[in-house]
């Protein structure tokens, strides 16, 4: 069980809360713990993880957040390192949530290996706590339990580190549960305080990972929406569009900067992954990956089936009849999820704003994990022995789920696991090369020479870096004639000059690279990257939203006392 759940004994809740954490080190163990390479000075060797997808990005983008945090910036948007020095406004446009998570526990460890392990380590926990404790709402402890271990061992889950490294959409697996829950919450009681959980729980999830939070809203609206015409009650949406309006206040602090200054910046990623190129299954997998792709859809939806034949069978078994009918609103959403990640989901994708930008159409995968383990829960409830229940039925119901269950952890580690522990070791570069998100009408960074920090272009003269930060820069240009400085960095909103400490204009060459105009003598150049209109207007959504969100659980903690 898990702190959410009620009239439970905190000895229970430890014992849980330490069962999530020993299961979540079989599976992330091994990816962190098994594997080296040679150490770079030729003596022995270091440890490294399984080459990824993305993995080395998520290192280097934590390093540079590392930097940016210990320069006094509390949100760098700006990765002065990627890019061979010219930077990256990554985070102005990628969620996140997750660096901030890591960070934390960066700042005590000081090494990022150890910290994306031991944050990988608490995820996987936590998304199996997340999950029980939704599930509980309905089953017992030991369908919960089941179908909790299920999440966190579902296929997608799994690949989502072993093979893609994806960690922002890895955390994302906390969310979901928690969005539902808090869902469910709100439209059943109206309580201030569920629906502040959801636009927290909503919020974070749009400040870490956008794509999926944005698939989990049309999940979430399609259950809320069966369940309010099932019960004729339209106060049940309007409260959960209260949590979840709340929640995108919440991360206005990320999404209004990327919705007005979207236009500064080059993006190739939905060309080069069209949404309608990415259904699954894929009849033509290019790669092992795609073939896993597959067996992770394939064994989702076989468990998902058998659940829900298991549950209709079992129709006549007692049960409370409110949690029968959210279970039947919650199994109909798995289906329609589990379609939208096929092409036969195409015309009604088609219908969705903007959905080029979740890019890929198997990430709707997350959500089906959840709704495949809620269905398990589901059908192992009504397996429960009654007085009219014949042994052989019993038996052929725990059969079936069994073997569904046995092939999903087949996949997840015959297939995943082993998989991408036999993958080369990961090495770390020494600079990360991003060509996404960087400044509209720039040369590419591959095609950008390698230069000092600062150079004259014109006129005779020195100039002398006194600091060189990630976000800061300050350096005294001599020069016998006006003169025009060249600045290693890329050109974007935000950057700004001041010339003996009286504002001063930063330009853009034909490269998208910063240079200044300065005069002849002796001169104080200081450079700063600074918040525009859009970052405050965010920033001030976010602040009103978080004041609206404290105010409704302290209202409710006054309730309740």
């Amino acid at each position: 069980m898990s702190v959410f759940d009620r009239g439970n004994g905190s000895f229970l809740t430890h014992l849980q809360t330490v069962g999530a954490l020993l299961l979540a080190l079989l599976i992330v163990g091994p990816f962190f713990l098994s594997g080296t390479m040679p150490a770079p000075d030729g003596r022995g060797t270091v440890r490294t993880v399984p080459s990824t997808h993305d993995m080395g990005s998520h290192f280097s983008a934590l390093l540079e957040f590392d930097r940016a945090v210990r320069e006094g910036h509390l949100y760098p948007r700006w990765q002065a390192g990627y890019n061979f020095g010219y930077g990256l406004p990554w985070l102005n446009y990628y969620s996140p949530g997750f660096y901030f998570v890591a960070e934390a526990i960066h700042l005590v460890l000081r090494r990022p290996l150890a910290t994306m392990f031991f944050v990988s380590l608490w995820l996987m926990a936590a998304s199996g706590l997340a999950c029980y404790a939704f599930v509980r709402r309905f089953c017992s402890p030991l369908a919960s339990t089941v179908a909790a271990a299920f999440y966190m061992l579902a296929p997608y889950h799994v690949l989502d580190l072993y093979q893609r490294g994806a960690m922002p959409e890895f955390a994302g697996f906390v969310f979901v549960p928690l969005i539902f829950l808090f869902a469910l919450r709100s439209g059943t009681s109206g309580r201030l305080g569920d629906i502040a959980g959801l636009g927290f729980s909503y919020g974070l999830y749009v400040f870490t990972h956008w794509p999926v939070s944005y698939l989990t809203t049309y999940a979430v609206a399609l259950y809320v929406a069966l369940w309010a015409l099932s019960e004729r009650n339209w106060r049940i949406p309007l409260r959960v569009i209260a949590g979840i309006a709340l929640g995108v206040g919440l991360s206005a602090i990320y999404w209004v900067p990327v919705l007005l200054e979207g236009k500064y910046i080059q993006e190739f990623w939905t060309s080069t992954f069209p949404y309608p190129t990415t259904y699954l299954p894929d009849m033509h997998p290019r790669d092992s990956f795609g073939t896993l792709l597959n067996q992770s859809f394939a064994g989702h939806v076989v468990l998902l089936v058998i659940t829900i034949g298991v549950w209709v069978w079992f129709r006549r078994q007692p049960a409370d009849e409110a949690a029968t009918r959210q279970t039947r609103w919650l199994l109909i959403t798995g289906v329609v999820v589990t379609l939208m990640v096929t092409q036969l989901s195409a015309p009604i994708s088609r219908l969705i704003p903007r959905i080029a930008v979740v890019t890929f159409a198997w990430r709707w995968m997350v959500v089906v994990a959840f709704l495949a383990a809620v269905a398990i829960g589901a059908a192992v409830e009504r397996m429960r022995a009654g007085p009219d229940v014949s042994p052989q039925k019993l038996w052929i119901s725990r059969a079936l789920i069994a073997l569904g269950l046995l092939g999903n952890v087949w996949i997840t580690g015959y297939g995943i696991m082993r998989g991408g522990l036999e993958s080369p070791p990961m090495r770390f570069p020494s600079t990360h090369v991003e060509e996404l998100f960087y400044p509209k009408g720039a040369v590419s960074p591959r095609g950008l020479l390698n230069t000092p920090e600062a150079f004259l272009l014109v006129g005779k003269g020195n100039i002398q870096v006194l600091r060189w930060g990630a976000l800061s820069r300050e350096l005294i240009v001599s020069t016998d004639r006006e003169g025009v400085v060249r600045l290693k960095s890329y050109d974007f909103p935000g950057w700004t000059g001041r010339l003996d400490g009286r504002p001063a204009e930063i330009m853009s060459d034909q490269q998208g690279v910063q240079y200044m105009v300065v005069p002849a003598g002796n001169h104080l150049l200081q450079i700063a990257f600074e918040d525009t209109p859009p970052r405050t207007a965010g920033a001030v959504i976010s602040g009103l939203a978080l004041g609206v969100a404290i105010g409704l659980l302290f209202v409710h903690l006054r309730a309740v006392k």
